[in-house]
């Protein structure tokens, strides 16, 4: 998600413009941090004077509530004059197979395509075993079907994990062509030029 996917010359101001909306929402997250390591000594577990007390109806968010500020955010930036437009799914796209994106997936994906129609980097952070190849995927999915992006891309994973990727490739999104890409210098060029180009979708090992 490189600086070529803001779009035209108000990309860059379109994604700082983003951004500060984001703000509240990370200030949550701040003040939430700073309250639950705050205090020591006698007071250790007890809350700050005026933090908690009655008719102060702040709590540390739920997921799913988080999922929802976020969402809103997101449907709020779609009716900014000149935003870019940004799809926003309600259920598991119709290009995975196999199987369906869990709720929480769908969420995850939903972040990553407003990332990427606001020219934004970004990191998905979820722990082991959530799915994160699979909404990674359907995101180069969204791409392709719902952006008309070629490619190719590159995912750049451990050569441990590249049996792995391939067969996720082939089984949640068989639309996308997935190759792999490893080798010496002289065997990529060949691959690239031989195979691989023009268009399609790469994989590639990093490895020194």
């Amino acid at each position: 998600m490189d600086d070529e996917h803001n779009r035209g010359p108000g990309g860059k101001s379109k994604a700082i413009e983003y951004l500060l909306k984001q703000t509240d929402m990370f200030a949550h997250f701040l003040g939430s941090s700073s309250t639950s390591s705050s205090g020591g000594g006698a007071g250790k577990g007890r809350p700050k004077k005026g933090l908690n007390a009655e008719g102060d109806h702040r709590h540390r968010m739920t997921e799913e509530e988080e999922d929802e500020e976020m969402l809103s955010e997101l449907n709020e930036s779609k009716k900014r004059p000149g935003a870019s437009p940004c799809t926003i799914f309600d259920e598991s796209p119709n290009y995975i197979k196999n199987g369906k994106l869990r709720d929480y997936q769908v969420r995850g994906l939903n972040w990553m395509i407003s990332l990427y129609e606001n020219g934004l980097n970004g990191i998905l952070a979820d722990e082991m075993g959530l799915g994160k190849t699979l909404q990674t995927i359907s995101l180069l999915g969204y791409m392709k079907h719902y952006r008309s992006d070629p490619g190719p891309h590159m995912v750049l994973v451990p050569k441990t994990t590249l049996a792995n990727w391939m067969n996720e490739f082939k089984k949640w999104c068989p639309t996308l062509r997935a190759v792999c890409l490893i080798g010496d210098q002289e065997t990529r060029n060949k691959f690239i030029r031989d195979t691989m180009m023009p268009g399609g979708w790469g994989r590639s090992c990093y490895f020194l």
